[in-house]
């Protein structure tokens, strides 16, 4: 099996995005904190990871791993809700302030 490059996403990688993963990195590492009480395995398994792509020469952008202040592999807009291993419905009532959801997630062939 060929190994692909691995690289951050194209919406991370731009000056702005840099940005905003600074901007984020205390709530990146306290929810990777609740990640290491919750679920500890699926937190050494994440820490692991993001150490083996900082120390891999091969990696697209090393600049992303830096600002990078998180075990899970991946982010997107959403809600963060605490739960390993199930499934859970979930809806948003409208509101009439801005807000914003992330969901971490962790992807397996950045795992493999």
């Amino acid at each position: 099996m060929s190994q692909e490059l691995l690289q951050a996403s194209v919406n991370l990688r731009s000056p702005v995005a840099l940005d905003w993963l600074d901007a984020i990195s205390e709530s990146n590492g306290i929810l990777s904190a609740i990640l290491a009480v919750i679920y500890p395995k699926l937190y050494d398994a994440g820490w692991q990871t993001i150490n083996h792509l900082g120390d891999a020469p091969k990696f697209g952008d090393q600049d992303i791993l830096d600002q990078w202040v998180s075990v899970f592999s991946g982010i997107g807009i959403s809600t963060v809700v605490g739960i390993a291993g199930k499934v859970l419905e979930h809806a948003v009532l409208s509101f009439k302030e801005d807000r914003v959801y992330y969901a971490y997630f962790m992807r397996d062939n950045v795992h493999e």
